[in-house]
């Protein structure tokens, strides 16, 4: 008995490292894409993925690699009022396809890497088009002005757990995050509460936080869809 119940002490412990080691990777990514956010501003004084002389400018970005100019317009895609259910890939038309583009012109421009440049945006996958996430899945672009309980307003990158389709979880469409992964994300690089902060959480069916204050369950399904504001 002693002998099994240091087996199951190992098992337990090597998931839990395995476990902190997805979330620390997954908050240095954001990190690193935000920095990566920062100095492509600064080098070219465009926002990645609406960037309207890209083709011009950005090493690479041709159309023989699937690389398109955005619309100037100052934002990347189209806003939403509903962050669950958004989904702007595959697809060229514009503005839509800035959302794809934001990773492609940052990867021409040697900014960021983990997709491949000439990937063609009709067919997203994660290391392809979008970067995959150290956790699970792999990020996407998202511009809302959501209301209500899951207010939230500005720029933010989506860990998705599909790289194409309505991203929104429910019990037959699971996310990336546990409520306990998501808690873990949130205290390291927030606030701890999924609806207030520069992090916020939505869910299917009342599994991830309270609607109401934001605090999370002490769930271990996979229910938490996880948004991070840009700037």
């Amino acid at each position: 008995m002693t002998i099994i119940g240091l087996l199951i002490g190992g098992i337990l412990k090597g998931q839990e490292l395995i476990n902190n080691a997805g979330i620390k990777a997954t908050v240095q990514q954001v990190q690193g894409y935000r920095a990566a956010y920062e100095t492509f501003h600064d080098i070219y004084n465009s926002i990645p993925g609406d960037m309207v002389n890209a083709t011009s400018r950005i090493p690479n970005c041709t159309a023989a690699n699937n690389c398109y100019n955005g619309n100037g317009d100052g934002m990347v895609g189209m806003m939403t009022d509903n962050f669950s259910h958004d989904d702007q890939s595959a697809t060229t038309a514009l503005p839509q396809l800035e959302t794809t583009m934001f990773w492609k012109h940052l990867a021409d421009a040697n900014l960021i890497s983990g997709i491949n440049i000439s990937a063609d945006p009709l067919k997203p996958a994660w290391g392809e088009t979008h970067p995959a996430a150290k956790f699970n899945g792999g990020f996407h672009t998202l511009l809302t002005n959501e209301t209500g309980d899951n207010a939230a307003s500005g720029m933010y990158f989506m860990l998705h757990l599909t790289a194409a389709g309505d991203p929104n979880p429910g019990p037959n469409n699971p996310a990336v995050l546990t409520s306990v992964q998501a808690q873990s994300i949130d205290i390291k690089f927030d606030d701890g509460n999924g609806k207030t902060g520069t992090i916020h959480v939505d869910d299917g069916g009342n599994r991830c936080t309270a609607a109401t204050t934001g605090v999370y369950y002490n769930r271990t399904d996979k229910a938490c869809l996880m948004i991070f504001n840009l700037n």
